[in-house]
């Protein structure tokens, strides 16, 4: 009927050497700490998730799951701000903030390791899900 009323499982796969950074000169900094050569994606497998209207075709969707970055796993909770569009796609997006050091990750630095990035990273994210 035109409703969001539930998400019985959401895997996503994401190929590490799409991540991009806001310093084009940090990204393959970034993939070395990642091991993007050993570890090709990034992926989260959700185990439950909420959906609540947020009225008209405004939903936002709360899913837990397990994130898998550079071969270790973490529980992580996505937000998204989804909308159901008129051709019957749905869009989704929204942030998730992680920690290098909560996936055992170095952190990335650049000229020859006097620069280091922190240890906090916001991952952004905007996805299409049609029928």
């Amino acid at each position: 009927a035109g409703q969001l009323t539930g998400l019985t499982g959401l895997v996503i796969t994401v190929p590490v050497h799409n991540l991009k950074s806001e310093h084009e000169g940090m990204n393959d900094n970034a993939y070395d700490v990642l091991k993007a050569d050993k570890f090709k994606d990034v992926t989260f497998r959700s185990t439950s998730a909420k959906i609540t209207a947020q009225g008209g075709n405004k939903y936002q969707i709360v899913a837990s799951g397990t994130m898998t970055i550079s071969g270790n796993s973490r529980p992580v909770t996505l937000t998204a701000n989804a909308v159901l569009n008129a051709n019957g796609s749905t869009g989704c997006s929204g942030t998730v903030p992680i920690k290098f050091s909560d996936f055992g990750i170095d952190r990335p630095s650049f000229m020859l390791g006097t620069l280091k990035c922190g240890d906090a990273l916001t991952l952004n994210y905007s996805a299409t899900f049609t029928k």
